[in-house]
C-alpha cells in the first residue's frame, strides 16, 4: 500500500525512481531556488492525505483523537512507500535550512503536526489483511 502521490514534491518521485540510492546525498540539492516549490509541494501532498475533518488549509484542524479509524486510512500506509516517505522529505528540508534558521516556525508547525499525526493513527490490524 502506499500513500497518494498527487502533490508530492518532484525530488521524492526521484529519488525513488533511483532506487533510493545516494541515502546520504541531500534531496533538496540547490535549496536556495528549489526550497520554496519543495515546501509548497510537501504542503499539497500532505494536505491531501488528511482527512477530511482535519480541513484542507495549513495550519490543519487539530481535535479530538476518537475519530473513527476508518478516517485514518489515507496515511495508514507503512514501508518504503508509506508515510515513512513524509518524514524523509520532512527531514531533507531540515537539512538544508541554515543554522539560523532551524527554528523557523514553518518547520517547527510542520515537525509538530507530523508527530500530532503519527500519535493519533490507529494501528492497522495485520491480521486481518
Amino acid at each position: 500500500n502506499r500513500i497518494t502521490t498527487t502533490g508530492r514534491p518532484a525530488e521524492i518521485g526521484q529519488w525513488i525512481r533511483i532506487k533510493r540510492r545516494n541515502f546520504s546525498k541531500p534531496l533538496i540539492t540547490r535549496p536556495e531556488t528549489t526550497l520554496p516549490t519543495f515546501i509548497s509541494c510537501w504542503r499539497i501532498w500532505y494536505l491531501g492525505m488528511q482527512p477530511m475533518w482535519r480541513g484542507n488549509t495549513w495550519p490543519l484542524r487539530y481535535i479530538s483523537t476518537d475519530i473513527d479509524d476508518d478516517s485514518w486510512a489515507p496515511v495508514q500506509y507503512a514501508g518504503p512507500n508509506g508515510f515513512f516517505l513524509v518524514v524523509f522529505a520532512v527531514a531533507s528540508w531540515l537539512s538544508v535550512l541554515p543554522k539560523s534558521d532551524s527554528r523557523d516556525p514553518d518547520i517547527l508547525e510542520v515537525i509538530s503536526d507530523v508527530l500530532w499525526l503519527l500519535r493519533c493513527i490507529p494501528p492497522v490490524d495485520t491480521d486481518s489483511a
